[in-house]
């Protein structure tokens, strides 16, 4: 991933003292009668209009931080909208442009905007309707955070996360052709499966007043929103999801809807004849989902801390390749289209896409990645263009938050995003996309970076700034110990320090772990095993390992071990990654490969792999590894029995690197976990420690 740009704005103060400030707000931005209409590759001039379409804005205030969140009932929004909306934002508010979330709900019932592109232009986006409907927005959406801005008071905010899974529906299918088909009709015969998942997820953050009026309800889901269709102007399902809550909560709560990452997902049931298209569609779905909210409020959960930040980083999106004689095919293709001949759909796609391509002489896209979070249970997360849902998935699992939400067309570009994997298959989003195969995947690192960096919890954790010894050689100040059957105490003393040295005797299963939470550091530990193992792993192979990351309770894995991240200890595999689970379970990318045992073998020229359990081994593991005690591999790094070993660890944000006596047996990379305790295992061997200390990275 190239990053152009990193900003970090967090706010440093207790959030104990903070006081929550939530305005709302919504202006209406339906044009006008006659106006192009966007979503189909045709000329489509709006009729009337069948409910408004708004620009809504919720604004939080909290300390000396403010930020906006604004969706628009629109298909897309171009660029150069958004941020002509956030300077008149900035001055009319004193609200920085980049704390502004502005996002398009991407319904395909609203006006075409100019400035997205050459399809645009053939369409319409020429008109002066057209062009005086995008002069006139950015003042509106402004509008909006203004008036928000003006009733900025005390409130409380609580979250939920419901699930729907009966109306949405992935739209790309592997066929019996073995081709990936989009949208293949209804009752199809030659369909197989879907090619990807859905995003169930319906997140929820609900506002009210400190005397409890309901002020906003935030609601998100990933599903495209063309359920109408015609020439009447409507923002789709959610207007029904507005009307219903407002019922049950307040008529004068504003509802505000963003859509997931559904570059792949629609309403449409291809194992169903009946009709989907039209107000009453749009009618159901709402109210499904309204349903699923009213279910979420009933289990909500109040946000205690109110500390807000805001972050963002611009990520280059590589263009995608144009060969030799592209250009002049999809000039002769619109030529043709322009004439009155009936063009292949695929071919309108493709010659739309090289055009716009080609216009920008080879010049990257700036992709813009924001976060906005609400002490350490919210953050929203702002992607440009229309992402594949598998990405939006796989930032949520990565999140501390335990409410993230992915809101797409955000600030632009506004092209399709699709994920990696969908590129060889090809179809309608990988024909039209603007954007390069990898370009979801730098996103959704950029996003989860931003996410680790930002989760308050790991800004609280020590980075060392020098040297610490976290064992003095004489006693376990720092530590405290853990025994599965045990728990905080240790009767037959497998943790003790003599002469200067740590034993864990092994004879019980547990830890000893530092109190205090760490990140970001250089951890070095030297070892060496004694004599005995106990148990079921008498007369195996010795074992141990090294926590990292640990968080959550004691004994969260199995009773025994913190969740967390393990570099292992082990005879024959010290080194190895392992994935330690708790209520949530870690997960780490290694660039691999995959040996005829079906073990995963870290290798520099690798493929990457990611993994939420199991185990990366170190590179020179021995395919013919035996669990018995004393067991030495072909490639073994580690010193014999009863000789010193110094294992070090380096955590630099959400990497994770493991070197073994000098030599990089190891390294991982998008770590799930990225700060935490340190733990040492007792697992069925004794093993002796005389050196365990952090330094810092260089440069920090």
């Amino acid at each position: 991933m190239r990053c152009v740009a990193s900003f970090l704005l967090i706010a440093a103060f207790g959030a104990s003292a903070q006081t929550l400030l939530v305005g709302t707000a919504e202006v209406v931005i339906s044009p006008p009668a006659g106006i192009p209409m966007a979503g189909y590759y045709s000329i489509r001039l709006s009729k009337w209009v069948h409910d408004d379409l708004h620009a809504k804005a919720i604004v939080i205030s909290s300390g000396d931080q403010q930020a906006a969140l604004v969706a628009c009932d629109l298909i897309g929004i171009p660029p150069a909208v958004v941020e002509e909306a956030r300077d008149l934002i900035q001055s009319g508010t004193g609200i920085p442009g980049a704390n502004v979330m502005i996002s398009a709900t991407h319904s395909h019932t609203g006006p075409l905007i100019p400035g997205g592109g050459a399809r645009e232009g053939a369409y319409g986006s020429d008109m002066e309707i057209a062009r005086q409907y995008r002069k006139e927005l950015p003042r509106k959406i402004a509008e909006s955070v203004r008036l928000a801005h003006s009733r900025l008071a005390p409130a409380r905010a609580a979250f939920g996360k419901g699930r729907e899974d009966s109306i949405s529906f992935n739209r790309r299918f592997f066929m019996k052709d073995a081709s990936v088909g989009w949208n293949p009709g209804k009752l199809t015969p030659n369909i197989v499966r879907p090619a990807g998942p859905i995003d169930p997820d319906v997140p929820v953050v609900f506002f009210e007043s400190e005397t409890g009026e309901p002020l906003a309800t935030y609601v998100n889901f990933a599903m495209h929103l063309d359920t109408v269709g015609g020439l009447e102007v409507s923002s789709d399902y959610p207007y029904t999801v507005a009307n219903l809550l407002g019922k049950v909560k307040a008529p004068g709560m504003l509802t505000l809807f963003t859509i997931g990452a559904a570059g792949n997902i629609n309403h449409i049931d291809v194992k169903s004849a009946a009709p989907q298209k039209g107000h009453e569609e749009a009618q159901r779905i709402g109210t499904i989902l309204s349903g699923e909210v009213v279910k979420t409020y009933a289990r909500l959960e109040p946000v205690r801390s109110h500390k807000l930040q805001i972050a963002h980083r611009t990520v280059t999106l590589d263009l995608p390749a144009l060969a030799a004689g592209d250009e002049e095919r999809a000039n002769s293709i619109v030529k043709q289209a322009d004439a009155g001949k009936a063009m292949p759909f695929l071919d309108t796609v493709f010659a739309f896409r090289a055009l716009d391509t080609a216009a920008r002489h080879g010049k990257p896209l700036n992709a813009e990645v924001q976060v906005i979070t609400l002490g350490d249970k919210i953050a929203w997360v702002a992607l440009p263009g229309e992402i594949f849902t598998e990405l939006g998935f796989a930032i949520k699992q990565a999140s501390p938050f335990p409410l993230t939400i992915v809101a797409e067309l955000a600030h632009g570009p506004v092209t399709y995003i699709p994920n990696a994997a969908a590129f060889p298959q090809g179809n309608y989003e990988v024909v039209s996309s603007r954007a390069a195969q990898g370009s979801c995947e730098r996103l959704a690192t950029a996003a989860q970076q931003l996410l680790k960096e930002m989760y308050p919890p790991r800004q609280e954790a020590i980075a060392p700034r020098e040297t610490i010894s976290l064992f003095n050689g004489r006693d376990l100040e720092g530590w405290y110990t853990w025994l599965k059957d045990n728990k905080l105490k240790d009767p037959r003393k497998v943790f003790s320090v003599v002469d200067g040295v740590l034993r864990i005797s092994g004879e019980e299963w547990g830890g000893v772990a530092t109190r205090q939470m760490y990140r970001d550091y250089r951890l070095i530990v030297e070892w060496k095993w004694g004599s005995a193992t106990h148990g079921i792993r008498e007369g195996k192979a010795r074992d141990s390992g090294i926590l990292v990351h640990g968080v959550g309770e004691d004994g969260a894995y199995s009773g025994t071990w913190l969740e967390s991240i393990e570099s292992q200890v082990i005879e024959g595999g010290t080194g190895d990654f392992i994935l330690v689970g708790g209520r949530r379970q870690p997960s780490l990318t290694v660039q691999a490969r995959e040996a005829q045992n079906g073990e995963i073998y870290w290798d520099g020229n690798g493929k990457p792999v990611t993994r939420d359990k199991g185990r990366f081994d170190w590179y020179g593991r021995d395919p013919e590894w035996k669990d018995v005690t004393g067991f030495r591999g072909k490639q073994d790094v580690e010193n014999p029995p009863g000789e010193w070993n110094r294992s070090e660890v380096i955590c630099d944000g959400d990497t994770i690197k493991n070197i073994l006596n000098g030599k990089v047996v190891n390294f991982g990379t998008n770590s799930s976990h990225t700060f935490g305790k340190i733990q040492l295992q007792s697992e069925g061997a004794e093993i002796l420690f005389r050196r365990v200390e952090l330094r810092p990275l260089p440069g920090r």
